[in-house]
């Protein structure tokens, strides 16, 4: 694949494409091991939790999250409508991952009569507007303060989509991005893992290679 994005601009009543090409450098960003996962829900407290469970499961944004209302989602069809954004491609239908679908199931049958998935506990009438303070904490507990805000989880999402095999324009649909630019950094975070993971198996092999020899040298 080249690593260009196409745009385009006009003179008169022509368009002319203009390339952009594709950040060089791999993104320094943070994506949360499943360990690191584990730990930080095993940690966080409602409704932090929950926000990070959908974060991690269907890559919203956190405030496409905070502003999520029931009459957004479409439990028959499985289906999130996310409403709000600034260009049309934000403005899209994601299909619930069986772990959200269960989450927001039963966190309906809970709260029967709210209108927002997530209300604001100090503002009534009013969506949750920050988990910060209870994501710090989390953070501190886990040894990552600094090193992550809320939006790794949409990050970590991205980049295990990349990983497991989803195709970039689809993930950029899912993520809603207006430019296949800003999805294709996950590529490069990505294949920086790959890397990584074949370093480390060549690693383990030569140590267990050695092993290998030294337990035949002892049979000789």
């Amino acid at each position: 694949m080249s690593e260009a994005t196409w745009s385009a601009f006009s003179i008169g009543s022509c368009t002319y494409p203009v390339v952009k090409p594709f950040p060089e450098e791999i993104p320094d960003v943070h994506i949360l091991t499943f360990e690191e996962e584990l730990k930080y829900l095993a940690l966080a407290s409602e409704p932090l939790k929950s926000v990070a469970i959908i974060m991690l499961g269907q890559g919203m944004r956190p405030d496409e999250v905070f502003r999520m209302t029931y009459s957004n989602i479409d439990f028959i069809n499985r289906t999130i409508f996310i409403v709000r954004g600034k260009t049309k491609n934000a403005r899209r239908t994601l299909s619930m991952s069986k772990e959200v679908f269960d989450l927001l199931k039963k966190r309906r049958q809970s709260h029967k009569n709210d209108y927002w998935v997530f209300p604001s506990p100090t503002k009534p009438g009013m969506h949750l507007g920050s988990v910060r303070k209870a994501h710090d904490r989390v953070c501190d507990k886990i040894h990552l303060r600094g090193a992550i805000d809320l939006y790794n989880l949409r990050h970590t999402f991205a980049t295990r989509s990349i990983l497991s095999g989803t195709d970039v324009t689809i993930l950029q649909r899912i993520l809603g991005h207006s430019e296949i630019g800003m999805t294709m950094r996950y590529v490069k975070i990505a294949e920086h893992y790959k890397v990584e993971a074949v370093e480390k198996m060549e690693k383990y092999r030569a140590v267990k290679m050695q092993e290998a020899e030294a337990n035949l040298g002892m049979l000789q």
